[in-house]
């Protein structure tokens, strides 16, 4: 079963059905797949992109509310009723209720870490820390431009304070400004506000920059130390003022992370969002997994479903080859019936069965007319069988006949003598034996050949068969060669009829070969499964065009022969299930061959 499965899918129209169709599936289905973990991976980036746009957005409108609501919180703490009016900031009794001011105003609004105010010359007068008190900063820019307007510090570094965010602005009217009021940003408490508020957890990071890119806010992984961030890079710096950008580079650690930067309406800083990759890439290689697997589920299926369609197809068209070769070796009586398979496979099959019928009647009328004709052929060749050796056996008896009757002419003469009377009596004798004779062979030949086979040494056989015509060989002084195998080889025949099959085959060398430099050779060879018999000489050998009738009934090339000498020979070959061959040249020689098996077959 398995050797026939092989069989249809590794040769004809199976193989091409079955790889010629997953090859296209399966190419389709790469291809598939590889659109697939494209668009998968174009996909997972651009949603993890819009996520950060959305969180940018909103992150920014609360930094922005965060900063507005503590501008209003200074707005109001200078306005020029107030306690910081600068008459009042003139009386040291007031100053520490000033202090004691700012230090409730600093436990009040969370979003401040520090407050202080300066004088018209810059000197600090009044603070929520003491350490604060009387720096002269009247040459700092927070001093300069906080008595004109609301003033942003770009990041104010102290010998005290790492770094800080100052906000500064004037105390009363603009144009009348008694002061200034400074207030340091609690950037822990923004940072919290920007995580907490938005719910920023796990590899999500967001932090503040100022406009020299420099940290604001720490983030999770910023030092707190002033120093410049990560996004101070060409690439970074092209995009800050494009809206909704996002990218991928590395962070402050050599990271690999998805961030976007905007900046904060109405405030020179920038906003920074930023997602550890390894996330969109988990998202992605999970992706990938499942696609893979379905692409290998689905080419799995695929090949199953070509399994299937090819069987569909190669099955039964193996079932129609087989019946048409069965129709090839003659077997027209079983009809050829395809219970399953395509329209057009059956049709065929129909069609198919239609020759088969076809050709079965014609063959039956064939061998019908085949019949009668071979009957008439056996009748004609048995009667042309009968006229030849009609012809032949009255031409064989008239020569005897005729002699005799020349002889008894000669006796009714009366004038011969009483031996001349002696040698007619005895020479009309010779033709009567002549004529028993020919009957004779022609008796035997006509009868049925019955064997009496026993297994016998074929080597001592032909030996003793050898020893008889040893004083013939003498007497023609003919050399004799017998070539032999040893060891000794059991053989099936009659011993009687081969001994009279041989020997007429070596009477024919003998009567071939020219005395006193004639040669006769005689050769066994052993085969597995038959010997072979040679007999060869270098007599007169026999002319081509008689090389094809010496085995025919009453052909002959001696003058006194009767043509069934050889016939008789191959008859009894025949019998012992062997056959005979004959290669003769004329002046050269003959050489027969002889086949015999080692075991006859009942």
């Amino acid at each position: 079963m398995i050797l026939k499965f092989t069989r249809v899918f590794l040769s004809g129209i199976g193989a091409r059905i079955f790889f010629s169709f997953n090859a296209l599936l399966v190419l389709l289905l790469l291809l598939l797949s590889v659109f697939g973990l494209r668009y998968s991976q174009k996909t997972t980036q651009d949603n993890a992109a819009n996520q950060l746009r959305v969180l940018s957005v909103a992150l920014s409108q609360q930094v922005h509310k965060y900063l507005q609501e503590a501008e209003q919180n200074l707005t109001i703490m200078a306005t020029p009723k107030g306690i910081l009016h600068e008459s009042l900031l003139q009386d040291p009794f007031v100053q520490e209720n000033v202090n004691e001011y700012l230090r409730k105003k600093i436990s009040q609004i969370n979003a401040f870490e520090l407050f202080f105010v300066l004088n018209k010359n810059g000197v600090v007068v009044a603070a929520s820390q003491n350490s604060w008190l009387q720096k002269n900063m009247k040459k700092e820019a927070i001093f300069t431009n906080g008595l004109k307007k609301l003033y942003y510090a770009e990041i104010y570094e102290d010998e005290e304070l790492n770094k800080v965010v100052l906000i500064a602005l004037p105390i009363g009217a603009n144009n009348f400004a008694s002061g200034v009021l400074v207030a340091q940003l609690k950037l822990d408490a923004l940072y919290e506000m920007m995580g907490q508020k938005l719910g920023l957890r796990g590899s999500a990071e967001a932090f503040l920059l100022d406009s020299k890119l420099r940290f604001i806010t720490p983030g999770k992984t910023a030092p707190d130390e002033l120093l410049d961030s990560h996004l101070n890079q060409t690439l970074v710096v092209k995009h800050l003022k494009e809206e909704f950008w996002v990218d991928a580079y590395l962070n402050y650690d050599n990271e690999k992370v998805l961030g976007t930067v905007s900046q904060i309406k109405d405030y020179p800083w920038f906003l920074v969002i930023e997602l550890d990759y390894s996330e969109i890439e988990g998202k992605i290689n999970q992706i990938k997994r499942y696609i893979l697997t379905l692409t290998a589920v689905l080419i799995l299926a695929a090949i199953v479903v070509s399994i299937m369609i090819t069987l569909s197809i190669t099955k039964p068209l193996q079932r129609l080859v087989e019946e048409t070769r069965r129709m090839k070796e003659g077997d027209l009586r079983s009809p050829i019936v395809i219970a399953e398979g395509a329209h057009e496979i059956l049709f065929l099959a129909a069609e198919f069965e239609t020759m088969r019928v076809h050709i079965a009647h014609y063959q039956n009328q064939l061998l019908s007319r085949l019949e009668v004709s071979e009957q008439r052929r056996v009748e004609s060749e048995r009667l042309a069988a009968i006229g030849t050796m009609a012809a032949s056996l009255a031409h064989e008896i008239r020569n005897p006949l005729n002699a005799m009757g020349l002889l008894l002419s000669q006796l009714q003469i009366g004038k011969a003598s009483l031996d001349k009377q002696k040698e007619i009596i005895q020479n009309i004798r010779s033709e009567i034996s002549r004529l028993d004779r020919l009957m004779s062979d022609l008796l035997d030949f006509a009868k049925p050949l019955q064997l009496h086979p026993k297994k016998v040494c074929v080597q001592k056989f032909l030996q003793d068969l050898w020893m008889l015509f040893q004083p013939v060989f003498n007497e023609l002084h003919i050399q004799a060669v017998l070539d032999m195998p040893e060891p000794a080889v059991m053989l099936d025949i009659d011993t009687d009829k081969m001994k009279q099959a041989l020997m007429n085959v070596i009477q024919n060398s003998l009567d071939a070969i020219k005395p006193t430099d004639g040669t006769l050779w005689m050769r066994l060879q052993v085969f597995d499964s038959h010997v072979l018999i040679s007999i060869e000489d270098n007599g007169s050998g026999i002319s081509t065009d008689h090389q094809g009738r010496i085995f025919d009934l009453f052909f002959t090339t001696k003058a006194h022969g009767t043509g069934l000498g050889l016939s008789i020979v191959r008859k009894i070959i025949d019998a012992h299930q062997g056959s005979i061959s004959i290669e003769s040249k004329v002046l050269v020689g003959t050489h027969i061959k002889i086949h015999l098996p080692l075991h006859l077959t009942t």
